[in-house]
Parts: structure tokens; C-alpha cells; sequence
């Protein structure tokens, strides 16, 4: 199953209505026939999940995640568990239609982690005499350890007094990253990371 980097499914509700579980749970399921079960054995997917209230306003609900056809009940209990306690709006304003956000990769999932929450090992480029994470996919725990999170943006630990600041969007099918890059409390650069495929990115910084 070949598809372009990044899609996005959008289910339009007959009605719009408060989220549930058992509403967001049989959209899971459709989006694992429409999509999920037709991959093949050496295919996972990049995920995100995006609401569509009533007055038109799309919210991003979830992080970036990585899931393959074995790891649907996790991503439900994550995906509802996350909705239920980051923002009221969720409990309170009706949604029109539900989002699905996701890009088709080759390779298998380590099942000897849980890819709904881990962290990846990082590597880094030296930059003067700083060491900047470089990233494959994209995802915000490439970079390093995510301390906090709120919507797009994200606290990640890189070492001892070293932490940066992910700000990341999809944009034109890409994911990009802009980060700040702070050491003993001060901005010492920032730069921007394009994804443009697999194990390809344009990284902007400096000159």
C-alpha cells in the first residue's frame, strides 16, 4: 500500500455531537479497515488526531504517534484518556466531524517498547560546539525527552541545562519543526526542520 507523505481522513458526523469513547472508538475502527488493515507486514504509520468543532475550529488532540495494526485498543484508551483532560472545550462543544492525520512508512515497530508513549534514542549534530538532535520521522521525542506538552508545542530535555522548544505544524503534506535551543537558560541558536520523506529533512539555521 504506497500513499503520498502525509494524508488526512476527515469523517463528517451526521450530527454534531460531544466526543465519547464510544464515538471516537467505532471512528478508530473505521479508520483501521479504511486504512490500517490494508498495510502490509513491513508498513507502520505516523499518526495525529484532529477535531472539527461545530463553529468550524480544527484542534489538534494528540501527539504524534507511531501504531501499526497490533496497538488500536492502546491508541483508543490513549486518544480518549488525553481528550478527557487536556482541554474542557472537548466535554463541552460539539464536534462536526473527526480528523485523521497520518503518513504510511515502511518498517516494522519494535513491540519490545510501547510505541504509544516512548522515547527514542537520539543522535546529534555538532554545531558550534553544540550538540543538535537530528531527527528521522520527525517526531518530538526524537529530539530528546518530552518534560511537558501543550498542543503543537513541546519542552524537551536534550542534557544537564540544555533543553529546546518544538513548535511543529503540517504543512503542504510536511511536517515541520521549529525549535528553539536553550543552554543555561538562554537561547543559544534555533533552527528549522522540514520533513520531506523518510530519513530526509532540510534543516534551516543561521546563515
Amino acid at each position: 500500500m504506497k500513499m503520498k507523505y502525509w494524508n488526512n481522513l476527515e469523517i463528517k458526523l451526521d450530527n454534531p455531537t460531544i466526543i465519547t469513547k464510544d464515538l471516537l472508538k467505532s471512528n478508530i475502527n473505521k479508520f483501521w479497515s479504511d486504512i490500517i488493515n490494508k498495510l502490509n507486514n513491513n508498513q507502520h504509520v505516523l499518526f495525529i488526531l484532529r477535531l472539527r468543532f461545530d463553529n468550524n475550529q480544527m484542534v489538534t488532540a494528540s501527539t504524534l504517534k507511531k501504531i501499526d495494526k497490533t496497538n488500536k485498543n492502546d491508541l483508543i484508551d490513549y486518544l480518549y484518556d488525553r481528550i478527557s483532560v487536556s482541554n474542557e472545550a472537548y466535554s463541552i462543544t460539539p464536534i462536526k466531524s473527526i480528523i485523521f492525520s497520518y503518513g504510511i512508512r515502511e518498517g516494522v515497530i519494535d513491540h519490545s517498547i510501547n510505541e504509544i508513549s516512548t522515547n527514542i534514542n537520539t543522535k546529534f549534530q555538532l554545531y558550534y560546539n553544540n550538540k543538535l538532535p537530528i531527527v528521522n520521522l520527525g517526531l518530538p521525542n526524537e529530539y530528546g525527552k518530552v518534560l511537558a506538552e501543550n498542543k503543537e508545542q513541546y519542552i524537551i530535555n536534550i542534557s544537564n541545562k540544555i533543553f529546546i522548544i518544538l513548535n511543529t505544524l503540517i504543512k503542504d503534506n510536511q511536517i515541520i519543526n521549529k525549535i528553539k535551543f536553550i543552554k543555561n537558560g538562554k537561547e543559544v541558536t534555533n533552527w528549522t526542520d522540514t520533513i520531506i520523506g523518510k530519513n530526509s529533512i532540510v534543516r534551516e539555521i543561521g546563515k
